[in-house]
């Protein structure tokens, strides 16, 4: 297994983790490859692994009382994708993650990742980054969502993530963004317009 991509994404969060770090989890690690439509975790499911994203695109979202899907987030390359508070409390997910195209997600379980904290400072210190991580990602999002317009929320996104504005359907943007696809094909007329 190439641990290098996951490597270098864990120091960007803690510097200070060395190779000597990473040997008391290595052999814990389990690669699994989601076939495009197939499911990490569903609603209701306790998260007991944390997945790191080497290849790949991971959609998440709720299902609201009206039957209609509300994505959350899009987890690509080189970030994590878990239920932070299913994760932490064990209690069953509100959340379902699933691959919007093949994707190939390095596992940690909860119990070794709590294991290496345990036993390492640095790993406690990348536990708690990881959280921070976390928090900003949630905030940035709600904060978004509460004071920008959906064309100021759908530009932030294309010029964040380029990449991966192009591997996701338009639906699903528009689902993230909270508007219908048909404001989102006018936002993007209007945009290309103004480019022009």
């Amino acid at each position: 297994m190439d641990l290098k991509t996951l490597k270098s994404a864990v120091r960007n969060l803690c510097p200070e983790i060395d190779e000597d770090d990473f040997s008391i989890f290595a052999s814990h690690l389990k690669i699994v490859v989601l076939p495009k439509g197939a499911f990490f975790y569903r609603e209701g499911e306790i998260h007991n692994e944390i997945a790191f994203i080497s290849s790949g695109i991971l959609r998440c979202f709720y299902w609201n009382d009206k039957g209609d899907f509300k994505n959350t987030r899009f987890i690509a390359e080189n970030d994590y994708a878990v239920d932070y508070e299913s994760l932490m409390d064990q209690k069953p997910s509100q959340l379902n993650f699933v691959a919007l195209e093949d994707s190939s997600l390095v596992l940690i379980s909860r119990a070794d990742f709590y294991n290496a904290a345990a036993v390492s400072k640095k790993w406690e210190k990348f536990a708690r980054k990881m959280a921070e991580h976390v928090l900003r990602r949630t905030q940035k999002k709600l904060t978004s969502h509460l004071i920008k317009t959906p064309e100021q929320r759908y530009i932030d996104f294309i010029r964040e993530r380029p990449a991966m504005a192009d591997r996701i359907p338009l639906y699903h943007l528009a689902s993230y963004l909270g508007i219908e696809r048909e404001s989102l094909s006018r936002i993007r007329k209007r945009i290309s317009k103004s480019r022009m």
